[in-house]
Protein backbone atom coordinates (compact mmCIF):
# COMPACT_ATOMS: atom_id res chain seq x y z
CA UNK A 1 0.00 0.00 0.00
CA UNK A 2 1.31 3.47 -0.99
CA UNK A 3 1.42 6.44 1.50
CA UNK A 4 -1.27 8.62 -0.78
CA UNK A 5 -3.52 5.51 -1.41
CA UNK A 6 -6.57 5.60 -0.49
CA UNK A 7 -8.15 3.43 2.49
CA UNK A 8 -12.31 4.17 2.97
CA UNK A 9 -14.62 6.05 1.52
CA UNK A 10 -17.58 7.20 3.26
CA UNK A 11 -20.97 8.63 1.90
CA UNK A 12 -21.19 11.89 3.87
CA UNK A 13 -24.91 12.78 2.80
CA UNK A 14 -25.81 11.40 6.05
CA UNK A 15 -23.93 12.52 8.31
CA UNK A 16 -24.20 16.11 6.32
CA UNK A 17 -28.26 15.84 6.61
CA UNK A 18 -27.80 14.86 10.50
CA UNK A 19 -25.99 17.82 10.77
CA UNK A 20 -28.55 19.81 9.01
CA UNK A 21 -31.43 18.52 11.02
CA UNK A 22 -29.42 19.40 14.25
CA UNK A 23 -29.00 22.76 12.99
CA UNK A 24 -32.53 23.09 12.64
CA UNK A 25 -33.32 21.94 15.87
CA UNK A 26 -30.81 24.54 17.38
CA UNK A 27 -32.79 27.32 15.29
CA UNK A 28 -36.27 25.88 16.79
CA UNK A 29 -35.02 25.64 20.15
CA UNK A 30 -33.64 29.57 19.91
CA UNK A 31 -36.98 30.76 18.50
CA UNK A 32 -38.67 29.25 21.32
CA UNK A 33 -36.37 30.96 23.83
CA UNK A 34 -37.55 34.29 21.93
CA UNK A 35 -41.02 33.56 21.89
CA UNK A 36 -40.92 32.62 25.94
CA UNK A 37 -38.89 36.21 26.57
CA UNK A 38 -41.42 37.73 24.37
CA UNK A 39 -44.57 36.37 26.38
CA UNK A 40 -42.24 36.88 29.49
CA UNK A 41 -42.34 40.88 28.59
CA UNK A 42 -45.99 40.90 27.65
CA UNK A 43 -46.84 39.20 30.99
CA UNK A 44 -44.48 41.68 33.16
CA UNK A 45 -46.27 44.52 30.91
CA UNK A 46 -49.28 43.31 32.21
CA UNK A 47 -48.67 42.78 35.73
CA UNK A 48 -47.21 46.51 35.63
CA UNK A 49 -50.71 47.74 34.20
CA UNK A 50 -52.95 45.73 36.05
CA UNK A 51 -50.37 47.18 39.21
CA UNK A 52 -50.94 50.59 37.96
CA UNK A 53 -54.78 50.18 37.08
CA UNK A 54 -55.08 48.68 40.74
CA UNK A 55 -53.17 51.73 42.53
CA UNK A 56 -55.50 54.07 40.43
CA UNK A 57 -58.57 52.35 41.74
CA UNK A 58 -57.56 52.57 45.36
CA UNK A 59 -56.34 56.45 45.00
CA UNK A 60 -60.00 57.07 43.52
CA UNK A 61 -61.53 55.14 46.14
CA UNK A 62 -59.22 56.73 49.02
CA UNK A 63 -60.40 60.01 47.06
CA UNK A 64 -63.89 59.19 47.09
CA UNK A 65 -64.20 58.01 50.53
CA UNK A 66 -64.36 54.23 49.22
CA UNK A 67 -66.97 55.30 47.27
CA UNK A 68 -69.40 56.38 49.86
CA UNK A 69 -70.66 60.18 50.52
CA UNK A 70 -68.78 61.78 52.73
CA UNK A 71 -68.74 60.88 56.86
CA UNK A 72 -70.06 57.65 55.56
CA UNK A 73 -66.91 55.44 54.87
CA UNK A 74 -66.28 52.47 55.87
CA UNK A 75 -65.52 52.98 59.58
CA UNK A 76 -68.73 54.91 59.80
CA UNK A 77 -72.00 54.17 59.24
CA UNK A 78 -71.39 50.09 58.75
CA UNK A 79 -70.66 49.22 62.51
CA UNK A 80 -73.36 51.37 63.33
CA UNK A 81 -75.93 48.96 60.92
CA UNK A 82 -73.95 45.78 61.94
CA UNK A 83 -74.92 46.15 65.97
CA UNK A 84 -77.63 48.45 65.81
CA UNK A 85 -76.21 51.28 67.41
CA UNK A 86 -76.36 54.65 66.25
CA UNK A 87 -74.07 56.85 66.91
Amino acid sequence: MSKDAVLARIDTTEILAQLAAAKAGVHRSHQGVANAEANVAVREAELKLSDDVELKRAAELTRTNYGHPSGTGPSHGTERHLTGQSG
